[in-house]
């Protein structure tokens, strides 16, 4: 909802980061497929079950996938998916258009005091640079790194990084076709752990699955089976007449909480301290939605401090997204972990 809003809002933005509507999720059974048609009833998504005559009529090349027949395809017109890098790029030029400043850097160390003696700030920043910036609120939205970094402040934040992987086959037509084509794939498709999309011209990129194999500095010696998986399933649903002209395939380590939520919130116990994490394998899809109850919350904070009153006045148990669904912000509250 949050994202067809701002789509809404700004005409350009759909073709700017490769809009597809339409989704197909592909299942080996029948009754896999009727339980998404249930689910999506229970929220109110229109879906429905395709045959596979129907299903090669819009998205032939998924017909070609290495998995025994019949596959049971069920479309969901209402969703939809983008190219996630460049809707932020997009957000980013937006917020610079207002003001707002940003430094990029690798975060080296945090500190935090009740108040620095030099600067009245609560938070002091060095990146590996040797850059230093110094804070009164701080959120921590580092992914998978963020329960290291709260940890440095004495914060629990209990969340696992689970290694996936992301496929991107970049094809080009057949020097010996005089006939140029391009290639984009009609929907964007899910089959079991695995998720396909084509939001740029002649680009198929195959992201998915997820293997416990610790930290980045660890899970780069452990040996993974899903790359051969992907290629594979990636060089079955390119068009015969397209060449594949680069390969780029690279692991993400996904902030994974023990109760599969978002920690979304301030840390009670470290005043301005805020996290936005464990969304697992749902970034892109609740991003939005905790985005705007993390705004809740750190204004809540902010303001709460310039006014004693503003607490029993206006804060709320709960968070209210635009569209009027209510959180209750201890279920997301980072201090439900003790």
């Amino acid at each position: 909802m949050l994202f067809m809003q701002r789509i809404q809002a700004y005409p350009n933005l759909a073709s700017k980061i490769g809009l597809q509507s339409g989704f197909l999720s592909l299942h080996r059974s029948e009754n896999e497929a009727l339980s998404v048609i249930q689910e999506a009833k229970e929220y109110e998504f229109e879906a429905q079950v395709l045959s596979m005559d129907q299903l090669k009529d819009i998205a032939p090349t998924l017909a070609a996938l290495p998995i025994p027949n019949p596959i049971f395809a069920v479309l969901r017109k209402g969703d939809s998916t983008s190219h996630c890098a460049f809707f932020i790029q997009n957000m980013m030029e937006q917020l610079v258009s207002m003001g707002v400043q940003h430094h990029v850097g690798r975060v080296n160390s945090i500190q935090y005091s009740s108040s620095n003696e030099r600067t009245g700030k609560r938070f002091q920043v060095q990146t590996v640079d040797g850059m230093i910036q110094d804070y009164d609120y701080l959120v921590l939205a580092a992914g998978a790194s963020t329960s290291l970094l709260a940890h440095d402040l004495g914060v629990s934040c209990p969340t696992y990084p689970l290694r996936g992987w992301s496929l991107t086959l970049t094809c080009k037509s057949s020097k010996s076709r005089q006939k140029q084509t391009e290639f984009v794939l009609s929907h964007g498709f899910s089959f079991g752990p695995m998720y396909g999309s084509s939001t740029l011209p002649n680009t198929i990129r195959l992201a998915g699955f997820g293997e416990f194999v610790g930290y980045e500095n660890i899970a780069s010696s452990v040996k993974s089976h899903v790359p051969d998986i992907l290629l594979k399933y990636g060089q079955a649903i390119q068009p015969a007449e397209m060449e594949t002209d680069m390969i780029r395939l690279q692991p993400c380590f996904r902030p994974l909480s023990p109760d599969d939520l978002p920690i979304v919130g301030n840390v009670s116990k470290v005043p301005g301290l805020f996290l936005h994490t464990g969304h697992g394998t749902l970034g892109w899809t609740l991003s939005l939605a905790t985005a705007e109850c993390l705004g809740q919350v750190v204004e809540d904070e902010v303001r709460l401090e310039m006014d004693p009153w503003y607490e029993s006045r206006q804060k709320s148990n709960y968070f209210i997204l635009p569209d009027g669904t209510t959180v209750l912000r201890s279920v997301l509250s980072p201090d439900r972990f003790g």
